[in-house]
């Protein structure tokens, strides 16, 4: 038996592209942010249960400026993520320890800051938000010094993440980073449940975000050992490679960062943290659903790199086009459901005190075309084309919400119009011009990426919308049951006209594989 064993099928080269594992990747991805998705719904709801409504909004008005600190970051994680495999795939294993080195060194720098920074905010807090937090406001000082510190550490082990991704070893990341998640959100539930208030939760997931972040350091050695980092191989040219490559990255999703955290904190300090609290549970709903699309995403930058290294340019138009009507396959039927049924999973969730449901649509359906556009944007990060759209994106998202701003601020602050301010400079910054933009650089004309990428998807999802909110309509005073029939109903409809209109012959022949392979595992 032995002999029929062709010598090329025991000798076959690894695919550095990292095409052969995208299935894979995408799918363990999924599977370990299911348990992110599961402490982000208990511990807003053990938060208000154990501190009350305030308390879970100065929890979410701390993470606000730990989000803001974090902009520093600079992408440089993802700039390895591009970097490695581009190296590996021209076998320019120097460059590669140049380049993790230099990394590695940059990134202790910005842990230096981000502590910096901490310790400022930590001292500014009780100045300018005394009146709005009370006698809370020392607990927010402490709460934010105690995430900065996480962040430092965070930054200070960032490299390996890159290295490990560039190598397209997901599933070792997106498993330690659950192991992390169930670690944290578990000692934070003893925390509350002994009598423990914010200052503790700060504390338990500093202590396991230091003690996970030194777990992967040594995973990463084990893993890729043909990785050497030293002093000697910094090199300046190539630290402002990185560095001008995070900031191309930093531009090209600022527009989110800077638009979700300015909102919040003028959403603290015009109504309170109360309010905060309340708008930030649908904001954290749409950031699930965009989170889990960019666990699809995420993987496409390390391709879409040794795709461009390898020169075929057709492979890679066609990659943008297969990558992009996926990403719009997984993200409208979520956001309808959203936008359809959003109130009923928050009153389940917070309880009714929570629940806004013209706020929930909006946010819903404003998310749609920035979340699909995730694709190509991680793409152009691998091709490293990313600066000059991802800049035009900004300042027309800058420029659209300056005036919004200005006309609100001299008005009246609503839950409403403050989600106005989020989805407006997204949808055509984001969602419009930057996908016109970004298919110029990459020669598609836009009608295709159009037909190609949204034509199918939004006409399967269309009858889908209706059956959802037939299910609504029939059941609207048993609305819980209404969203079970629809889960269950839709999703066999959606199902089967995903296979039949949606998928190629070639992928049905895959997802068939892999259904045997389950099959036979079982």
């Amino acid at each position: 038996m032995t002999d029929s064993i062709k010598p090329e099928q025991t000798n076959k080269p690894e695919d550095l592209t990292g095409r052969d594992k995208i299935v894979k990747n995408v799918l363990t991805g999924w599977v370990t942010y299911l348990v992110f998705l599961v402490s982000g719904f208990i511990m807003p709801r053990l938060i208000d249960n154990y501190a009350g409504q305030f308390a879970l909004g100065i929890w979410d008005f701390c993470w606000t400026f730990i989000n803001y600190i974090g902009i520093s970051g600079l992408g440089l994680s993802g700039a390895l993520n591009r970097f490695v495999p581009g190296y590996r795939t021209t076998g320019e294993l120097h460059k590669l320890n140049q380049a993790v080195s230099t990394v590695v060194v940059m990134q202790a720098v910005l842990a230096l800051f981000v502590i910096t920074a901490s310790v400022i905010v930590f001292f500014l807090i009780p100045v300018y938000f005394s009146d709005r937090l009370g006698d809370q406001v020392g607990v927010a000082s402490w709460v934010v010094l105690l995430l900065g510190a996480s962040m430092s550490v965070e930054m200070l082990f960032d490299a390996s993440k890159g290295v490990l991704t560039g190598y397209h070893r997901w599933d070792v990341v997106n498993a330690i980073f659950s192991l992390s998640r169930i670690a944290s959100t578990t000692g934070m539930i003893i925390a509350l449940l002994v009598g423990g208030g914010l200052v503790s939760l700060g504390a338990v997931y500093f202590i396991v975000t230091s003690v996970f972040m030194l777990v992967r350091y040594f995973v990463t050695r084990k893993l890729c050992p043909d990785i050497t980092v030293k002093l000697s191989l910094t090199k300046m040219a190539i630290a402002k490679e990185m560095f001008l490559f995070g900031i191309k990255t930093h531009v090209i999703t600022l527009p989110r960062i800077f638009l979700l955290q300015t909102i919040n904190i003028i959403v603290a300090a015009s109504m309170g943290p109360a309010a905060l609290a309340i708008f930030t549970r649908p904001v954290a709903l749409v950031k699930y659903i965009d989170s889990f699309i960019s666990r699809f995403s995420f993987v496409l930058t390390p391709i879409a790199g040794a795709i461009q290294a390898s020169g075929d340019d057709q492979e890679l138009r066609d990659f943008v086009l297969e990558t992009t009507r996926t990403s719009v396959a997984i993200t409208l039927p979520l956001l309808m459901l959203l936008a359809v049924f959003g109130d009923v999973v928050i009153g389940v969730w917070m309880g009714s005190n929570y629940v806004n449901h013209p706020l929930i649509i909006l946010l819903a359906m404003g998310a749609f075309l920035p979340a699909s556009q995730q694709a190509i944007i991680r793409i152009l990060m691998g091709m490293n084309m990313h600066g000059r759209v991802g800049f035009i994106s900004f300042i027309v998202s800058l420029l659209v919400f300056l005036p919004g701003y200005y006309y609100i601020n001299g008005t009246e602050w609503t839950l409403m119009n403050a989600a106005s301010l989020i989805v407006l400079p997204e949808v055509i910054g984001t969602g419009l011009v930057l996908p016109i933009y970004a298919c110029r650089i990459i020669g598609i004309p836009f009608y295709q990426y159009l037909s190609r990428a949204f034509f199918t998807p939004v006409l399967t999802c269309s009858v889908f919308l209706g059956i959802i909110l037939l299910n609504r309509a029939l059941l609207y005073d048993q609305l819980f049951l209404a969203l079970t029939g629809a889960l269950l109903s839709g999703g066999v409809v959606l199902i089967f006209l995903y296979w039949k209109f949606l998928l190629t012959p070639g992928q049905r022949i895959k997802v068939s594989g892999y259904m045997k392979k389950f099959s036979f595992a079982r």
